[in-house]
């Protein structure tokens, strides 16, 4: 009887071990670090953001204009070599443009560039991404698998 109650605890202890270590993991994924790129058309109609090493390719963008809403809008990442890897395009934005972008591989950084030149507006472009390290977080989601396994084994 004592044993069945020790394999009981142990098993509860390591699922809940399982539990909290995939949630950990969810966490570290999550989209938190955000860089801002803003445009003054006519007078300023690129820029750029350094995003980084670690990147995710899974990004939110949100494109934001105030005044004319005609902005045509190319977005484009590039990896470390200075490669393109994607990006994205808005016309026209009658409200603010957004959306989630899975790119190939990660991005290093972001160029934003208007060609409109008879645009008058101000153009905000959010990007919303998740930095980690991709062996930690392999690492933990394993450990929370085996885990949460043995725990169903016992």
């Amino acid at each position: 009887m004592r044993r069945d109650r020790l394999l009981i605890v142990s098993g509860l202890f390591l699922f809940s071990a399982g539990f909290l270590l995939s949630l950990f993991v969810s966490y570290l994924v999550l989209p938190r670090e955000k860089a801002v790129i803003t445009l003054q058309l006519p007078s300023s109609p690129a820029g750029e953001v350094l995003l980084g090493e670690g990147v995710a390719e899974k990004l939110y963008f949100n494109v934001s204009a105030r005044g004319d809403r005609h902005i045509q809008l190319r977005a484009t990442f590039f990896n470390e070599r200075g490669e393109p890897v994607g990006g994205f395009y808005v016309e026209y934005s009658e409200v603010n443009s957004s959306g989630w972008l899975v790119l190939p591989e990660s991005p290093y950084s972001v160029q934003a560039v208007s060609s409109c030149t008879a645009c008058r507006s101000t153009i905000e472009v959010t990007l919303y991404y998740s930095r980690f390290n991709r062996g930690e977080v392999n690492a933990l989601s394993l450990a929370s698998a085996a885990a949460s396994l043995l725990a169903m084994s016992l």
